[in-house]
Protein backbone atom coordinates (compact mmCIF):
# COMPACT_ATOMS: atom_id res chain seq x y z
CA UNK A 1 0.00 0.00 0.00
CA UNK A 2 1.14 3.53 -0.67
CA UNK A 3 1.77 5.59 2.43
CA UNK A 4 1.52 8.92 0.64
CA UNK A 5 -2.02 8.69 -0.72
CA UNK A 6 -3.75 12.03 -0.86
CA UNK A 7 -7.31 11.93 0.53
CA UNK A 8 -9.80 14.14 -1.30
CA UNK A 9 -13.17 15.05 0.19
CA UNK A 10 -14.53 17.55 -2.36
CA UNK A 11 -17.73 16.42 -4.09
CA UNK A 12 -19.18 18.27 -7.05
CA UNK A 13 -22.71 19.72 -6.80
CA UNK A 14 -23.92 16.94 -9.09
CA UNK A 15 -22.38 14.32 -6.82
CA UNK A 16 -24.13 15.76 -3.79
CA UNK A 17 -27.44 16.04 -5.62
CA UNK A 18 -27.21 12.47 -6.87
CA UNK A 19 -26.33 11.15 -3.42
CA UNK A 20 -29.45 12.81 -2.04
CA UNK A 21 -31.59 11.60 -4.93
CA UNK A 22 -30.43 7.97 -4.64
CA UNK A 23 -31.57 7.94 -1.04
CA UNK A 24 -34.94 9.49 -1.77
CA UNK A 25 -38.11 7.44 -2.24
CA UNK A 26 -39.40 6.89 -5.77
CA UNK A 27 -42.21 9.28 -6.64
CA UNK A 28 -45.00 8.31 -9.00
CA UNK A 29 -44.99 10.37 -12.18
CA UNK A 30 -48.27 12.17 -12.78
CA UNK A 31 -49.88 11.56 -16.16
CA UNK A 32 -49.89 14.70 -18.32
CA UNK A 33 -51.34 13.36 -21.52
CA UNK A 34 -48.10 14.23 -23.32
CA UNK A 35 -46.19 11.06 -24.42
CA UNK A 36 -42.90 13.00 -24.41
CA UNK A 37 -43.32 13.45 -20.65
CA UNK A 38 -45.43 10.42 -19.67
CA UNK A 39 -43.09 7.90 -21.31
CA UNK A 40 -39.90 9.51 -20.03
CA UNK A 41 -37.59 7.90 -17.46
CA UNK A 42 -34.95 9.18 -15.04
CA UNK A 43 -32.47 6.90 -13.31
CA UNK A 44 -29.37 7.41 -11.18
CA UNK A 45 -26.30 5.38 -10.30
CA UNK A 46 -23.66 5.44 -7.59
CA UNK A 47 -20.38 3.59 -8.20
CA UNK A 48 -17.24 3.01 -6.18
CA UNK A 49 -14.14 1.66 -7.95
CA UNK A 50 -10.96 0.45 -6.23
CA UNK A 51 -7.79 -0.68 -7.95
CA UNK A 52 -4.55 -1.97 -6.40
CA UNK A 53 -1.84 -3.14 -8.80
CA UNK A 54 1.71 -4.17 -7.98
CA UNK A 55 4.51 -4.64 -10.50
CA UNK A 56 7.75 -6.63 -10.40
CA UNK A 57 10.88 -4.49 -10.46
CA UNK A 58 14.38 -5.29 -11.70
CA UNK A 59 15.23 -7.05 -8.43
CA UNK A 60 12.27 -9.40 -8.79
CA UNK A 61 10.23 -7.78 -6.00
CA UNK A 62 6.60 -6.67 -6.41
CA UNK A 63 6.28 -2.93 -5.76
CA UNK A 64 3.20 -0.61 -5.72
CA UNK A 65 2.19 0.54 -9.20
CA UNK A 66 -1.46 1.71 -8.91
CA UNK A 67 -3.55 2.29 -5.81
CA UNK A 68 -6.67 4.45 -5.96
CA UNK A 69 -10.39 4.73 -5.16
CA UNK A 70 -12.93 6.66 -7.20
CA UNK A 71 -16.54 7.62 -6.52
CA UNK A 72 -18.72 8.12 -9.60
CA UNK A 73 -22.32 9.22 -9.88
CA UNK A 74 -24.62 9.58 -12.83
CA UNK A 75 -28.08 10.65 -13.95
CA UNK A 76 -29.71 9.34 -17.13
CA UNK A 77 -32.81 10.86 -18.70
CA UNK A 78 -34.71 9.27 -21.57
CA UNK A 79 -37.78 11.00 -22.98
CA UNK A 80 -40.83 9.62 -24.65
CA UNK A 81 -41.56 10.48 -28.28
CA UNK A 82 -43.40 13.47 -29.73
CA UNK A 83 -45.86 12.24 -32.36
CA UNK A 84 -44.39 8.79 -31.72
CA UNK A 85 -41.29 9.94 -33.66
CA UNK A 86 -38.99 12.50 -31.99
CA UNK A 87 -37.38 12.37 -28.53
CA UNK A 88 -34.32 13.40 -26.51
CA UNK A 89 -31.91 11.58 -24.19
CA UNK A 90 -29.21 13.02 -21.94
CA UNK A 91 -26.92 12.03 -19.10
CA UNK A 92 -24.84 13.77 -16.46
CA UNK A 93 -21.99 12.15 -14.62
CA UNK A 94 -19.54 13.06 -11.90
CA UNK A 95 -16.30 11.55 -10.64
CA UNK A 96 -14.31 12.21 -7.49
CA UNK A 97 -10.95 10.68 -6.52
CA UNK A 98 -11.39 9.52 -2.92
CA UNK A 99 -7.79 8.37 -2.61
CA UNK A 100 -5.16 8.66 -5.30
CA UNK A 101 -1.48 7.89 -5.73
CA UNK A 102 -0.66 10.31 -8.52
CA UNK A 103 -1.74 7.96 -11.33
CA UNK A 104 -4.80 8.24 -13.53
CA UNK A 105 -7.64 5.91 -12.53
CA UNK A 106 -9.48 6.19 -15.89
CA UNK A 107 -12.68 6.49 -13.80
CA UNK A 108 -12.25 10.20 -13.05
CA UNK A 109 -10.73 13.14 -14.90
CA UNK A 110 -7.05 12.89 -15.73
CA UNK A 111 -4.43 14.13 -18.14
CA UNK A 112 -5.71 17.70 -18.53
CA UNK A 113 -2.11 18.92 -18.61
CA UNK A 114 -0.93 16.07 -20.82
CA UNK A 115 0.75 14.33 -17.90
CA UNK A 116 -1.72 11.43 -17.37
CA UNK A 117 -2.20 12.59 -13.78
CA UNK A 118 -5.55 12.79 -11.91
CA UNK A 119 -7.48 16.05 -11.89
CA UNK A 120 -10.03 17.42 -9.41
CA UNK A 121 -13.59 16.19 -9.00
CA UNK A 122 -15.92 17.18 -11.79
CA UNK A 123 -19.39 17.09 -13.33
CA UNK A 124 -19.95 16.75 -17.07
CA UNK A 125 -22.68 16.43 -19.64
CA UNK A 126 -22.33 12.91 -21.02
CA UNK A 127 -24.39 11.70 -23.92
CA UNK A 128 -27.00 14.12 -25.23
CA UNK A 129 -28.80 13.55 -28.50
CA UNK A 130 -32.01 13.88 -30.44
CA UNK A 131 -33.57 10.55 -31.31
CA UNK A 132 -36.11 9.56 -33.92
CA UNK A 133 -37.85 6.28 -34.67
CA UNK A 134 -39.72 5.13 -37.73
CA UNK A 135 -41.76 1.98 -38.20
CA UNK A 136 -41.97 -0.97 -35.84
CA UNK A 137 -41.67 -4.74 -35.69
CA UNK A 138 -39.91 -6.27 -38.70
CA UNK A 139 -39.46 -2.89 -40.41
CA UNK A 140 -38.01 -0.08 -38.33
CA UNK A 141 -35.27 2.53 -38.17
CA UNK A 142 -33.77 4.56 -35.32
CA UNK A 143 -31.61 7.69 -35.58
CA UNK A 144 -29.51 9.39 -32.88
CA UNK A 145 -27.62 12.64 -33.50
CA UNK A 146 -25.52 14.73 -31.12
CA UNK A 147 -23.21 13.26 -28.48
CA UNK A 148 -23.76 9.55 -28.98
CA UNK A 149 -22.34 6.07 -28.38
CA UNK A 150 -21.28 3.71 -31.17
CA UNK A 151 -21.33 0.21 -29.67
CA UNK A 152 -23.07 -2.59 -31.59
CA UNK A 153 -22.87 -3.76 -35.20
CA UNK A 154 -19.88 -2.47 -37.20
CA UNK A 155 -16.24 -1.69 -36.34
CA UNK A 156 -16.63 1.31 -34.01
CA UNK A 157 -17.02 0.71 -30.28
CA UNK A 158 -17.22 2.60 -27.01
CA UNK A 159 -14.14 3.19 -24.85
CA UNK A 160 -15.01 1.36 -21.64
CA UNK A 161 -15.40 3.03 -18.28
CA UNK A 162 -18.17 3.33 -15.70
CA UNK A 163 -19.50 6.04 -18.03
CA UNK A 164 -18.16 5.29 -21.52
CA UNK A 165 -16.66 7.72 -24.02
CA UNK A 166 -18.81 9.83 -26.34
CA UNK A 167 -18.69 10.61 -30.06
CA UNK A 168 -19.85 13.85 -31.67
CA UNK A 169 -21.81 12.57 -34.63
CA UNK A 170 -24.75 10.34 -35.42
CA UNK A 171 -25.72 6.71 -35.78
CA UNK A 172 -28.54 5.00 -37.61
CA UNK A 173 -29.82 1.49 -36.93
CA UNK A 174 -32.43 -0.37 -38.90
CA UNK A 175 -34.19 -3.69 -39.11
CA UNK A 176 -35.69 -5.46 -42.12
CA UNK A 177 -37.06 -8.77 -40.84
CA UNK A 178 -33.97 -10.89 -40.02
CA UNK A 179 -31.48 -8.27 -41.21
CA UNK A 180 -30.08 -5.67 -38.80
CA UNK A 181 -28.15 -2.69 -40.16
CA UNK A 182 -26.09 0.08 -38.56
CA UNK A 183 -24.14 3.13 -39.70
CA UNK A 184 -22.19 5.57 -37.53
CA UNK A 185 -20.24 8.75 -38.31
CA UNK A 186 -18.26 11.07 -36.02
CA UNK A 187 -15.78 13.93 -36.29
CA UNK A 188 -14.84 14.34 -32.59
CA UNK A 189 -14.55 12.20 -29.49
CA UNK A 190 -14.19 12.59 -25.73
CA UNK A 191 -12.56 9.94 -23.56
CA UNK A 192 -14.37 8.93 -20.34
CA UNK A 193 -11.64 10.64 -18.32
CA UNK A 194 -11.41 13.88 -20.38
CA UNK A 195 -13.17 17.26 -20.10
CA UNK A 196 -13.08 18.27 -23.77
CA UNK A 197 -13.85 16.84 -27.17
CA UNK A 198 -11.00 16.57 -29.67
CA UNK A 199 -10.44 15.86 -33.34
CA UNK A 200 -9.26 12.43 -34.37
CA UNK A 201 -5.54 12.29 -35.14
CA UNK A 202 -2.94 9.91 -36.51
CA UNK A 203 0.41 11.05 -35.19
CA UNK A 204 0.50 14.81 -35.83
CA UNK A 205 -2.03 14.62 -38.66
CA UNK A 206 -5.71 15.47 -38.17
CA UNK A 207 -8.37 13.04 -39.43
CA UNK A 208 -11.61 14.64 -40.61
CA UNK A 209 -13.92 11.83 -39.52
CA UNK A 210 -14.35 8.15 -38.78
CA UNK A 211 -17.32 6.07 -39.87
CA UNK A 212 -18.57 2.49 -39.73
CA UNK A 213 -21.16 0.31 -41.47
CA UNK A 214 -22.35 -3.07 -40.23
CA UNK A 215 -24.92 -5.73 -41.11
CA UNK A 216 -26.09 -8.83 -39.25
CA UNK A 217 -28.41 -11.55 -40.56
CA UNK A 218 -29.95 -13.92 -38.04
CA UNK A 219 -32.05 -17.05 -38.48
CA UNK A 220 -34.64 -18.31 -36.02
CA UNK A 221 -32.62 -21.50 -35.45
CA UNK A 222 -29.77 -19.54 -33.76
CA UNK A 223 -27.45 -19.10 -36.78
CA UNK A 224 -26.13 -15.62 -37.60
CA UNK A 225 -23.57 -13.97 -39.86
CA UNK A 226 -22.22 -10.44 -39.47
CA UNK A 227 -19.92 -8.10 -41.35
CA UNK A 228 -18.53 -4.62 -40.80
CA UNK A 229 -16.45 -2.01 -42.63
CA UNK A 230 -15.12 1.33 -41.40
CA UNK A 231 -12.61 4.07 -42.18
CA UNK A 232 -10.63 6.83 -40.59
CA UNK A 233 -10.49 9.23 -43.53
CA UNK A 234 -7.29 8.93 -45.56
CA UNK A 235 -5.61 6.77 -42.90
CA UNK A 236 -7.02 3.28 -42.23
CA UNK A 237 -9.64 0.87 -43.50
CA UNK A 238 -11.10 -1.60 -40.99
CA UNK A 239 -12.95 -4.86 -41.54
CA UNK A 240 -14.64 -7.42 -39.35
CA UNK A 241 -16.66 -10.59 -39.89
CA UNK A 242 -18.37 -12.97 -37.51
CA UNK A 243 -20.35 -16.15 -37.93
CA UNK A 244 -21.94 -18.14 -35.12
CA UNK A 245 -24.64 -20.49 -33.96
CA UNK A 246 -26.51 -21.09 -30.71
CA UNK A 247 -27.61 -24.67 -29.99
CA UNK A 248 -30.32 -25.31 -27.38
CA UNK A 249 -29.37 -28.87 -26.48
CA UNK A 250 -31.94 -29.36 -23.71
CA UNK A 251 -33.76 -27.33 -21.06
CA UNK A 252 -30.55 -26.80 -19.07
CA UNK A 253 -27.88 -26.88 -21.74
CA UNK A 254 -26.97 -24.35 -24.42
CA UNK A 255 -23.87 -24.18 -26.63
CA UNK A 256 -22.74 -20.97 -28.36
CA UNK A 257 -19.94 -21.07 -30.93
CA UNK A 258 -18.57 -18.38 -33.24
CA UNK A 259 -15.64 -17.39 -35.41
CA UNK A 260 -14.39 -13.79 -35.64
CA UNK A 261 -12.09 -11.91 -38.02
CA UNK A 262 -10.68 -8.38 -37.59
CA UNK A 263 -8.35 -6.52 -39.95
CA UNK A 264 -6.89 -3.09 -40.69
CA UNK A 265 -4.81 -1.76 -43.59
CA UNK A 266 -3.80 1.39 -45.46
CA UNK A 267 -6.76 3.63 -46.25
CA UNK A 268 -5.07 6.71 -47.73
CA UNK A 269 -2.02 8.97 -47.90
CA UNK A 270 -1.85 9.56 -44.12
CA UNK A 271 -0.90 5.91 -43.59
CA UNK A 272 2.73 6.66 -44.46
CA UNK A 273 3.01 10.41 -43.85
CA UNK A 274 1.56 10.57 -40.32
CA UNK A 275 4.21 8.37 -38.73
CA UNK A 276 1.44 6.53 -36.86
CA UNK A 277 1.21 3.45 -39.10
CA UNK A 278 0.66 0.59 -36.60
CA UNK A 279 1.97 -2.30 -38.74
CA UNK A 280 3.28 -3.25 -42.17
CA UNK A 281 0.72 -4.35 -44.72
CA UNK A 282 -2.48 -5.72 -43.20
CA UNK A 283 -2.81 -6.44 -39.49
CA UNK A 284 -5.39 -9.06 -38.64
CA UNK A 285 -6.75 -11.39 -35.95
CA UNK A 286 -8.71 -14.63 -36.13
CA UNK A 287 -10.73 -15.87 -33.15
CA UNK A 288 -12.62 -19.08 -32.34
CA UNK A 289 -14.93 -18.92 -29.33
CA UNK A 290 -17.25 -21.37 -27.54
CA UNK A 291 -19.38 -21.22 -24.39
CA UNK A 292 -21.35 -24.09 -22.86
CA UNK A 293 -24.06 -23.27 -20.31
CA UNK A 294 -25.32 -26.22 -18.27
CA UNK A 295 -27.46 -25.42 -15.26
CA UNK A 296 -25.40 -23.21 -12.92
CA UNK A 297 -22.16 -23.89 -14.84
CA UNK A 298 -20.66 -21.93 -17.74
CA UNK A 299 -17.59 -23.30 -19.50
CA UNK A 300 -15.77 -21.15 -22.08
CA UNK A 301 -12.87 -21.59 -24.48
CA UNK A 302 -11.21 -19.22 -26.97
CA UNK A 303 -8.36 -19.30 -29.44
CA UNK A 304 -6.83 -16.05 -30.78
CA UNK A 305 -4.11 -15.67 -33.42
CA UNK A 306 -2.57 -12.36 -34.47
CA UNK A 307 -0.55 -10.99 -37.37
CA UNK A 308 0.75 -7.42 -36.94
CA UNK A 309 4.26 -7.07 -38.37
CA UNK A 310 6.12 -4.14 -36.77
CA UNK A 311 7.20 -1.54 -39.34
CA UNK A 312 10.56 -0.78 -37.66
CA UNK A 313 11.53 -3.94 -35.81
CA UNK A 314 10.64 -5.07 -32.31
CA UNK A 315 7.23 -6.52 -31.51
CA UNK A 316 4.10 -5.48 -33.42
CA UNK A 317 0.72 -5.18 -31.69
CA UNK A 318 -2.73 -5.38 -33.31
CA UNK A 319 -4.68 -2.27 -32.26
CA UNK A 320 -8.51 -2.52 -32.33
CA UNK A 321 -8.86 1.15 -33.28
CA UNK A 322 -8.59 3.31 -36.39
CA UNK A 323 -6.02 5.90 -35.26
CA UNK A 324 -2.75 3.99 -35.16
CA UNK A 325 0.05 4.24 -32.60
CA UNK A 326 -0.49 6.24 -29.43
CA UNK A 327 -4.27 6.24 -29.84
CA UNK A 328 -5.24 4.63 -26.54
CA UNK A 329 -8.64 5.93 -25.47
CA UNK A 330 -8.88 8.36 -28.42
CA UNK A 331 -11.51 6.24 -30.20
CA UNK A 332 -13.15 2.88 -29.54
CA UNK A 333 -12.83 -0.27 -31.64
CA UNK A 334 -14.75 -3.52 -31.95
CA UNK A 335 -13.50 -6.72 -30.29
CA UNK A 336 -15.90 -9.43 -29.12
CA UNK A 337 -13.51 -11.78 -27.36
CA UNK A 338 -12.66 -11.76 -23.66
CA UNK A 339 -9.33 -10.07 -22.82
CA UNK A 340 -9.53 -8.71 -19.24
CA UNK A 341 -6.06 -9.92 -18.20
CA UNK A 342 -3.94 -6.73 -18.42
CA UNK A 343 -2.53 -7.78 -21.81
CA UNK A 344 -4.50 -7.44 -25.07
CA UNK A 345 -3.18 -10.85 -26.26
CA UNK A 346 -2.58 -9.24 -29.64
CA UNK A 347 1.18 -9.36 -30.33
CA UNK A 348 2.54 -10.22 -33.75
CA UNK A 349 2.62 -13.98 -34.27
CA UNK A 350 0.90 -14.69 -30.95
CA UNK A 351 -1.25 -17.77 -30.49
CA UNK A 352 -3.36 -17.35 -27.36
CA UNK A 353 -5.74 -19.68 -25.51
CA UNK A 354 -8.36 -18.86 -22.90
CA UNK A 355 -10.12 -21.48 -20.76
CA UNK A 356 -12.70 -20.45 -18.17
CA UNK A 357 -15.40 -21.70 -15.83
CA UNK A 358 -18.11 -19.81 -13.93
CA UNK A 359 -20.63 -21.01 -11.31
CA UNK A 360 -23.93 -19.47 -10.20
CA UNK A 361 -24.68 -20.31 -6.56
CA UNK A 362 -28.44 -19.72 -6.88
CA UNK A 363 -28.99 -23.48 -7.20
CA UNK A 364 -27.38 -23.91 -3.76
CA UNK A 365 -29.66 -21.32 -2.17
CA UNK A 366 -27.43 -18.25 -2.65
CA UNK A 367 -29.03 -16.22 -5.46
CA UNK A 368 -26.94 -13.34 -6.74
CA UNK A 369 -23.61 -14.98 -5.88
CA UNK A 370 -21.28 -15.99 -8.72
CA UNK A 371 -17.64 -17.06 -8.93
CA UNK A 372 -15.34 -17.89 -11.80
CA UNK A 373 -11.79 -18.35 -12.99
CA UNK A 374 -9.99 -18.46 -16.29
CA UNK A 375 -6.47 -19.10 -17.52
CA UNK A 376 -4.98 -17.34 -20.55
CA UNK A 377 -1.74 -18.30 -22.22
CA UNK A 378 -0.04 -16.84 -25.29
CA UNK A 379 3.07 -18.03 -27.14
CA UNK A 380 4.91 -17.59 -30.45
CA UNK A 381 5.23 -13.82 -29.90
CA UNK A 382 7.51 -12.70 -32.73
CA UNK A 383 10.50 -10.38 -32.31
CA UNK A 384 11.77 -8.76 -35.52
CA UNK A 385 15.01 -7.05 -36.51
CA UNK A 386 14.95 -3.51 -37.92
CA UNK A 387 14.87 -4.91 -41.47
CA UNK A 388 11.72 -6.91 -40.66
CA UNK A 389 13.39 -10.31 -40.48
CA UNK A 390 12.42 -12.62 -37.63
CA UNK A 391 14.80 -12.59 -34.66
CA UNK A 392 12.84 -15.09 -32.54
CA UNK A 393 9.38 -16.48 -31.85
CA UNK A 394 9.84 -17.48 -28.24
CA UNK A 395 7.95 -14.69 -26.46
CA UNK A 396 5.28 -15.98 -24.04
CA UNK A 397 2.77 -14.56 -21.57
CA UNK A 398 0.16 -16.04 -19.27
CA UNK A 399 -2.42 -14.87 -16.73
CA UNK A 400 -4.68 -16.40 -14.10
CA UNK A 401 -7.92 -14.54 -13.32
CA UNK A 402 -10.34 -14.92 -10.41
CA UNK A 403 -13.81 -13.34 -10.30
CA UNK A 404 -16.34 -13.03 -7.49
CA UNK A 405 -19.63 -11.17 -7.61
CA UNK A 406 -22.73 -10.65 -5.49
CA UNK A 407 -25.97 -8.72 -6.09
CA UNK A 408 -28.59 -8.08 -3.40
CA UNK A 409 -31.87 -9.70 -4.41
CA UNK A 410 -34.30 -7.87 -2.15
CA UNK A 411 -34.63 -5.18 0.51
CA UNK A 412 -34.24 -1.39 0.24
CA UNK A 413 -30.88 -1.76 -1.56
CA UNK A 414 -32.06 -4.39 -4.02
CA UNK A 415 -29.76 -4.40 -7.03
CA UNK A 416 -26.66 -3.26 -5.13
CA UNK A 417 -23.79 -5.24 -6.60
CA UNK A 418 -20.13 -5.78 -5.80
CA UNK A 419 -17.66 -7.46 -8.13
CA UNK A 420 -14.00 -8.29 -7.64
CA UNK A 421 -11.56 -9.23 -10.42
CA UNK A 422 -7.99 -10.39 -9.66
CA UNK A 423 -5.28 -11.00 -12.26
CA UNK A 424 -1.85 -12.58 -11.84
CA UNK A 425 -0.06 -11.68 -15.09
CA UNK A 426 3.38 -12.87 -16.20
CA UNK A 427 5.42 -12.33 -19.34
CA UNK A 428 8.31 -14.56 -20.49
CA UNK A 429 10.66 -13.30 -23.21
CA UNK A 430 13.82 -15.45 -23.28
CA UNK A 431 15.51 -13.89 -26.31
CA UNK A 432 14.69 -10.22 -25.93
CA UNK A 433 14.25 -9.85 -22.20
CA UNK A 434 11.33 -7.59 -21.38
CA UNK A 435 12.07 -5.04 -24.08
CA UNK A 436 9.59 -4.35 -26.82
CA UNK A 437 6.42 -5.63 -25.16
CA UNK A 438 3.89 -3.62 -23.21
CA UNK A 439 3.06 -4.28 -20.49
CA UNK A 440 6.61 -5.52 -20.00
CA UNK A 441 6.41 -6.30 -16.28
CA UNK A 442 4.87 -9.09 -14.24
CA UNK A 443 1.83 -7.67 -12.48
CA UNK A 444 -0.75 -8.53 -9.85
CA UNK A 445 -3.93 -6.53 -10.23
CA UNK A 446 -7.06 -6.27 -8.04
CA UNK A 447 -10.17 -4.37 -9.17
CA UNK A 448 -13.26 -4.02 -6.98
CA UNK A 449 -16.43 -2.35 -8.18
CA UNK A 450 -19.55 -1.57 -6.13
CA UNK A 451 -22.58 -0.24 -8.00
CA UNK A 452 -26.11 0.80 -7.13
CA UNK A 453 -28.72 2.16 -9.51
CA UNK A 454 -32.27 3.36 -9.05
CA UNK A 455 -35.04 4.46 -11.37
CA UNK A 456 -36.89 7.53 -10.12
CA UNK A 457 -39.66 7.45 -12.72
Amino acid sequence: MHNNNKVLFTLSPLALATLVALGAPVQAQAESGNPFIDDSHLSGSLNWFHRNRTQKDASGQYKPNLNHDTLSLGLDFSSGYIADTIGFDASLYSGTPITEDGNCSEMALCGAKGDWKPDASYALLGRAYLKAKFGEGDYQANVKAGYVGMGGIGVLGDVWSIFPGTYQGFNITGKVKNLDLAYGWANEFREPWARDYHKFTAGSKEIDYVHSFGAKYSLDNGFYVEGGFGQSKDFMDRYMAKVGHSFQIDDQTKLDINGQYYAGKKGGDLWESSGAKPWEGTGHQEVLSAALNHGPWTFSAEYIQTTAKADNGGVGVFIPRMLGDGSYGKVGGRLDYWWNSISDWAYDGERAYNLGVKYDFASLGYPGLTAGTNLMKGSNITYRNADGSVASKDGKEWALNLDLGYTLQDGPLKGLGINAHYTNYNIVSPSAGNSGIWPNKDRRDLKVMMSYSKQFF
